[in-house]
């Protein structure tokens, strides 16, 4: 069993970033759930914990430099999902015919991580399922349809098949394994192809665009960019997040920042992003449902500003998932999205790019590019880098946008609508990547219906466990 439940975590620790070996996903599951058919209902839930202790321990590491032995109880909690995952399989399925399972199994995955991801104050995206296939051009497109969910769908689904010919429970001599797994297969080949071909279509980039490298120091920002404008004529430039740190104040109203800021904008006639703090407006914060330990911070706002070609701002963007337990400021309220002679401009911050909700609310806006100007500290390491980076290519696909992303310390990328980097930053130091963009006006099935999938998910497991009761009774 043990063995086993290593086997699992092994396997999944191979399959994100930074080793993203994504085709090991496929099978990650399938002696984790071997292991499930011998063990009590008590002890499923123990056994998920255990396994997600040592998976979500060794991806996240890093949580150890940022919070120090507490991070324990930060991995326990994304570990105990795991463990409700095993404890409700054990209770839902264990009665269940085997091809009612395979499809309900995965649903219930879904459900599972949409919770985690998006539904509570602690939602926690990273690592979840589907990213681990940002590599995969083909697997990749489908999230232009169902999601990153859609794809934590399909590739739970093939654990779960394997785990039903290993265990026995299913067998392919007879004819009605066919009649139901036969048509999901040929699906799941379709898609495969149809993947192919879209990951292979052209999409126009004729915006030069600027995007700078680094951390800590505007002054090395201001370096990096001179640097770039020497070498290029950019459309836009694009800063990282916290450009300028807390202490720094709103820079458009420093004498010493502003004219500089100008600068930047008016030397080549460049439209000119970049990340500040500003006191926080309007009515004192009141936090909601979340509890207020979520936000220690309330008095700044996280701010991307835009200025014009001529160095005047034009408006400005509120994070709107500040990271829970940091000082990173109160919520934004709104999606504004900035009028160009080629296309309105959509801005989004660092760890509000990590939902889905977020980049497709701001496409509904009218967003024709996204401009994620992200902070991702030198001293998390690549691990954190990698893995952050990882969930944008879902997010182009996803919204068939490029998406331009800035970050203080890697990866700074640049990526297409078909979620290719076209161009990249990968190590710490500070510099300068010049690339092309374009401005797009689809919408995806996923931008029109969003989380229908996850929905769909949820409603089958809700519908099962009530016709499990019912039967009980």
């Amino acid at each position: 069993m043990a063995l086993a439940g290593l086997a699992t975590a092994a396997l999944l620790f191979l399959s994100f970033p930074p080793v993203a070996m994504g085709a090991l996903a496929w099978v990650a599951f399938v002696p984790f759930l071997l292991a499930l058919d011998r063990f009590t209902d008590r002890k499923d839930f123990l056994f998920g914990l255990g396994v997600g202790m040592v998976a979500y321990g060794a991806l996240l590491h890093w949580f150890f430099d940022i919070f120090g032995l507490p991070a324990i109880v930060l991995v326990a909690i994304l570990a105990a999902f795991l463990g409700f995952f095993a404890t409700f399989h054990g209770v839902l399925f264990a009665r269940t015919r085997p091809l009612a399972a395979l499809f309900l199994a995965p649903a219930l995955w879904v459900g599972t991580e949409f919770f985690r991801s998006e539904c509570w104050f602690l939602e926690f995206a990273w690592l979840g399922l589907g990213y681990s296939q940002s590599e995969n051009p083909a697997v990749l497109q489908w999230a232009s349809l169902v999601g990153v969910y859609g794809i934590a769908y399909a590739v739970f689904w093939t654990n779960y098949l394997a785990y039903l010919l290993l265990s026995g429970r299913v067998s392919i001599r007879v004819r009605s394994t066919w009649l139901v797994v036969g048509p999901a297969m040929a699906l799941l080949a379709a898609g495969e192809i149809w993947g192919w071909v879209r990951a292979g279509e052209e999409t126009p980039a004729d915006v030069p665009v600027l995007l700078v490298q680094g951390e800590g120091s505007p002054s090395a920002l201001f370096d990096e960019t001179a640097k770039g404008l020497a070498e290029c004529d950019p459309w836009l430039v694009a800063w990282p997040e916290y450009s300028f740190g807390i202490s720094e104040g709103n820079p458009t109203e420093k004498p010493y920042h502003a004219p500089r800021l100008e600068g930047v904008a008016r030397a080549k006639g460049s439209y000119f992003v970049f990340g500040c703090c500003r006191p926080a407006r309007g009515e004192p914060f009141d936090p909601g449902w979340t509890p207020g330990f979520c936000y220690p911070r309330t008095d700044f706002e996280n701010t991307a500003v835009l200025l014009d070609r001529g160095g005047k701002e034009i408006g400005s963007y509120t994070k709107h998932r500040p990271i829970q337990l940091f000082q990173d400021g109160r919520p934004g309220v709104g999606f504004p999205t900035f009028v160009t002679e080629r296309g309105r401009i959509g801005i989004l911050i660092c760890y509000d790019m990590d939902f889905p909700r977020f980049p497709r609310r701001i496409v509904r806006e009218g967003a024709g590019l996204l401009v994620v100007p992200t902070m991702d500290a030198r001293h998390w390491g690549r691990f954190a880098r990698t893995q952050h980076a990882a969930m944008a290519p879902l997010r182009a696909v996803e919204t068939d946008r490029f998406l331009a992303r800035p970050a203080t310390s890697g990866r700074t990328l640049v990526l297409d609508p078909r979620g290719r980097v076209v161009d990249s930053l990968d190590g710490p130091e500070p510099g300068w990547l010049a690339s092309q963009v374009g401005f797009r006006e689809t919408e995806t099935f996923y931008v029109r219906y969003g989380w229908l999938f996850a929905h769909l998910a949820w409603l089958a497991v809700v519908l099962h466990a009530a016709a499990r009761a019912l039967r009980w009774r």
